[in-house]
């Protein structure tokens, strides 16, 4: 497909990775996340209908008990010992 034929469509798919939404797994990259909200109001404001795919939501949530899980194992060692 060339480059004209692709932006002259008007329904794009947006997938953006859990990498890059949890800063290589660091936690929420609010500025990353900021910048495409930016970019994805400018685009439907041209009309062109989005649809925003992400598997960030779920890497997320898995840091979080990862985290929660780790403060919980460092609780029962001291208590343990």
């Amino acid at each position: 497909m060339n480059r004209e034929k692709f932006t002259q469509g008007k329904r794009w798919v947006v997938k953006v990775g859990s990498s890059l939404v949890t800063n290589d797994g660091l936690g929420l990259d609010r500025m990353a996340i900021a910048d495409w909200a930016r970019q994805l109001v400018r685009l439907k404001s041209t009309g062109t209908q989005l649809v925003l795919v992400s598997s960030g939501a779920v890497a997320a949530i898995v840091l979080a008990v990862l985290f929660v899980t780790s403060i919980a194992d460092t609780f029962y060692q001291m208590s343990t010992n």
